[in-house]
């Protein structure tokens, strides 16, 4: 594995780990709007994720690319925890 960037053609772009010219690893992908800060495995998020978007800083849990729930969401200073 080695460390590197990914520069897609929608403008967004992916700074981490890569394996076989994918995302594997750690890392840290930014879309046009969110940073999605966490583990990949073969292109496909794992794990628990670190999500910030313009209004909120999540904290996910993903299992092969799929969301599978939030453990701490915080918005306008609010501050929701679940399992």
């Amino acid at each position: 594995m080695k460390k590197g960037t990914f520069y897609y053609k929608n403008g967004t772009k992916y700074i981490g780990t890569i394996r076989d010219n994918k995302k594997h690893g750690d890392g840290i992908y930014y879309s046009s709007n969110n940073v999605y800060e966490g583990r990949y495995e073969y292109d496909k998020r794992v794990g628990k994720f670190n999500i910030t978007t313009p209004t909120s800083k999540i904290q996910a849990i993903y299992s092969d690319d799929v969301l599978h729930g939030y453990y701490r969401c915080e918005e306008n200073n609010i501050i929701s925890e679940g399992d």
